[in-house]
């Protein structure tokens, strides 16, 4: 399934931010489709992952929960 992962953090958490994205790595059970993209002027942005596992999605998001809010959605595309 593949989810559309939007976040929104504080100016003051970016230099931790940085650091921990650095020191990150990625499950192997997650694939990203649309890769990070980060809100200019803001500490908004999104991506879209695709995994067939909740929890490996809940671990890929973990290391950074106490810096950014999160909002998840599944997303299906259509065909038109």
């Amino acid at each position: 399934m593949k989810f559309l992962i939007e976040w929104e953090t504080k100016p003051e958490e970016r230099q931790i931010l940085t650091k921990l994205l650095k020191e990150y790595k990625q499950p192997e059970e997650v694939k990203t489709i649309f890769p990070i993209h980060n809100c200019v002027g803001s500490g908004r942005g999104l991506a879209i992952a695709e995994t067939d596992s909740v929890e490996a999605l809940q671990k890929m998001l973990s290391s950074f929960l106490d810096h950014v809010s999160y909002v998840v959605t599944p997303i299906v595309p259509v065909k038109v």
